[in-house]
């Protein structure tokens, strides 16, 4: 009955474009005022108060940190590469290096800047260029969200595999929600970064974490707290099956979001069955033997619905009818049983209650707001 093993869903990455930010930070930060005065007639500047001579070393830093990310992550699927390639660690050290270079006055929006960085979108390649740093740092944190998934789906099918699951999971979730606050107010041309494509990752990454702490317990008797984690990812994958439908994702993403669509609708068909499962372990515990049977009827009624929607969305089924059949089992053996107790099977159950043990607002780590060496340290003693 657990050897079921889901598909993990993996969420793609943006390539940037390889550019002299050195250079270009260094003619904007250097550059004659009228070329950045938010109003000419009132004469004010957008740039900070120093030059480039003052935080050379910084701008060097930043630009070197950029072009090991453009050289890390070449294209979309390009995850187990850009890992090795140490990309996770550098996105979190190019990440709070932004956050150093907004704080002292970088340009945050395209009406104030020179920048050109260049991302290409996930899906299709098509190439967006802005020049806010707010941009850079978005497409960042998006990358971010898009290397912990990838991790989480190359854990051992074990205990502890699924505990690294759990917390990928929850940090590929908890990357959109820094996304979504980082984005805020902006606009893009592309759907990468839109409100729709952050809400629907951020909830099917949470939906994968609730369903691995699901897995961790299915090793326990506790067949009451397996129903409960089973319905709390059965909630969570339901959203993000709304969230795919998003007309924008839609017509931008066709086959990405039918695809994801699809698994969501999957993992919450066979949670749902689990569910009620667990229920009727839980029942035969209890010696409430008309309600086991009414549980796996259910739960037997849920795994066929499961099978046809797998077969036809071309799914392979196989592991889903060894599971039918385990339920069918042990349904026929708990009729027989209760052909002696004469309990009567209730024609209807109440709700299974929902437990959601995961979440995605957790704070940002340290290695993402704080440099390893710390920057602009000379304009702090003037």
């Amino acid at each position: 009955f657990f050897s079921w093993i889901p598909i993990m869903l993996i969420i793609p990455l943006k390539a940037s474009t390889r550019c002299d930010l050195k250079a270009e930070l260094i003619k904007w930060l250097d550059g004659p005022d009228e070329d950045s005065l938010v109003n000419p007639m009132a004469y004010v500047s957008v740039r900070p108060d120093f030059k480039s001579k003052d935080c050379y070393k910084e701008i060097q830093r930043l630009a070197s940190l950029r072009n090991c990310l453009s050289d890390a992550i070449t294209i979309p699927n390009s995850h187990k590469h850009a890992l090795d390639d140490f990309a996770l660690k550098d996105s979190h050290e190019y990440h709070a290096a932004l956050l150093q270079f907004e704080k002292h006055g970088f340009p945050t929006t395209d009406e104030v800047s020179n920048l050109k960085l260049e991302w290409r979108a996930c899906e299709g390649g098509t190439k967006e260029c802005h020049g806010s740093l707010v941009w850079d740092r978005g497409c960042t944190l998006w990358n971010i969200g898009a290397l912990e998934s990838f991790m989480a789906s190359i854990q051992p099918h074990d205990k502890e595999g699924r505990k690294l699951v759990v917390k990928h999971s929850q940090n590929a979730s908890a990357a959109m929600v820094y996304l979504q606050s980082a984005v805020q107010g902006q606009t893009f041309e592309g759907v990468d970064l839109s409100l729709a494509s952050i809400k629907f990752w951020e909830k099917a990454m949470l939906a994968q974490a609730q369903m691995a702490a699901y897995e961790m317990a299915s090793s326990s008797s506790k067949h009451a707290l397996q129903s409960y984690l089973a319905m709390g990812a059965v909630g969570l994958w339901n959203e993000a099956l709304t969230l795919s439908q998003d007309p924008l994702l839609v017509s931008a993403l066709p086959k990405l979001m039918l695809d994801a669509g699809v698994q969501c609708k999957a993992f919450s068909m066979m949670l749902a069955a689990r569910a009620e499962y667990h229920q009727a372990m839980e029942s035969r515990g209890a010696k409430d033997w008309g309600v086991e049977i009414a549980r796996l009827e259910t739960a037997s009624d849920k795994i066929k619905e499961c099978i046809d929607f797998y077969r036809k969305s071309d799914m392979e089924v196989a592991q889903v009818e060894a599971i039918q059949r385990f339920i069918d089992d042990r349904k026929d053996r708990a009729i027989q049983e209760n052909r002696l107790f004469g309990e009567e099977v209730p024609k209807s159950l109440p709700p299974i209650q929902a437990h959601v043990v995961v979440k995605s607002n957790a704070p940002m780590p340290e290695s993402m707001t704080k440099t390893k060496i710390p920057m602009f340290v000379s304009l702090r003693r003037k």
